[in-house]
């Protein structure tokens, strides 16, 4: 943890029992304010408590062997799309990236209901409708190793949405964003092929089952 902030999310949203600080990063007295707030902040058992139990059951890891199965959330308001990107906390992935949001299908679990579940666990939403509305299949190069992922991504709607206070992020490591759609192709969003299949899914025509493949060393899609 860098700040005081991040102890505090640690605690109260993962139950963290293990405070980890650099001597680059942290003053001694910016340490000391955050074990500080790591001691005295309880868990929100209450809250998270289901989130935090999965951890220890069945933990999703990125796999080699096969395909990884993604679902992704399109979600909307006022002609912008929610983006997840990074905090200065994840030194994972650059600051100007950007995703849908969404994660890991489960073993055993359907598609929609894996996203339900991510979604309740990354911002505590509640989905009230889904529409498909397309598939990505792609890989790349992950730290030497090829990484095979497909996407199944999904138009949602969720209430209470406002451009001035997004969804707060469960873990301190993303954020959620608003983005113009006008501006999509402008950022940095991962995998690319998502760009031309929001764009689609959100136009006027509102194209849905669509198809993108963005695979290494293949030129066309």
């Amino acid at each position: 943890c860098r700040t005081p902030e991040d102890a505090e999310s640690v605690r109260s949203k993962l139950d963290a029992n293990v405070l980890c600080l650099g001597s680059k990063h942290n003053t001694f007295e910016e340490a000391i304010k955050c074990l500080t707030t790591f001691i005295n902040t309880p868990f929100e058992s209450e809250k998270h408590g289901k989130c935090t139990s999965k951890l220890n059951v069945n933990a999703t890891e990125h796999t080699y062997t096969g395909v990884n199965m993604i679902v992704r959330a399109i979600i909307t308001h006022k002609d912008h799309i929610l983006l997840t990107t990074t905090t200065n906390s994840n030194t994972e992935f650059a600051s100007d990236l950007y995703f849908l949001p969404g994660g890991h299908v489960d073993y055993t679990e359907s598609a929609i209901d894996a996203l339900k579940r991510e979604l309740k666990e990354e911002m505590n939403v509640e989905v009230n409708g889904s529409e498909f509305a397309g598939a990505l299949e792609c890989t790349w190069d992950r730290k030497g190793r090829i990484y095979h992922e497909l996407n199944l991504v999904y138009k949602i709607d969720v209430s209470d949405l406002s451009l001035e206070n997004p969804p707060e992020a469960v873990d301190p490591f993303h954020q959620f964003v608003w983005c113009p759609l006008s501006e999509v192709a402008k950022r940095k969003i991962l995998p690319e092929k998502l760009i031309p299949l929001i764009q689609e899914a959100t136009s006027s025509q509102g194209a849905n089952s669509l198809f993108f493949s963005q695979m290494m060393n293949e030129k066309t899609a």
